[in-house]
């Protein structure tokens, strides 16, 4: 297997993939193709076999989380995961997102329930890490 070129995530010191995955396909229906649990785990155990170590998800991303967590959680040294925050439970991604602590802090409780450790990034100052295990690339 031919190693992926590596970058700096922003500030954090984290070496990242140049190529990520983008999990937002996981989400299922509605909104979303119908993934069944089984072809995410196949996809996201592939993504990581293929030596991809960057993967993008989002609370709007339906149960892209949660299939995360339940697919690779046991491989969680390989990969550093990212996801926005700001996002409104409920409203879905074409809704304005509010980067207020309180809409934060839940959905990183959750998201980091379902998945380990992640990487919260925003465009706002508002969005700094709100747990000691996972770091912000706000601006």
């Amino acid at each position: 297997m031919t190693t992926l070129p590596r970058r700096a995530l922003g500030r954090t010191g984290l070496e990242v993939t140049s190529l990520s995955y983008g999990a937002m396909e996981l989400r299922g229906t509605p909104a979303g193709p119908e993934v069944s649990d089984e072809q995410a785990e196949r996809v996201l155990n592939a993504t990581l076999d293929a030596g991809i170590n960057f993967i993008d998800t989002a609370p709007d991303y339906g149960r892209s989380e949660e299939r995360i967590g339940a697919s690779i959680a046991r491989r969680r040294a390989e990969y550093f995961l990212a996801s926005k925050c700001g996002c409104v439970p409920g409203v879905g991604m074409s809704g304005e997102h509010v980067h207020t602590a309180e809409n934060i802090r839940p959905a990183s409780s959750r998201a980091c329930a379902a998945c380990g450790p992640i990487i919260w990034t925003s465009s706002s100052s508002t969005a700094a890490s709100l747990h000691g295990n996972s770091r912000s690339t706000a601006r």
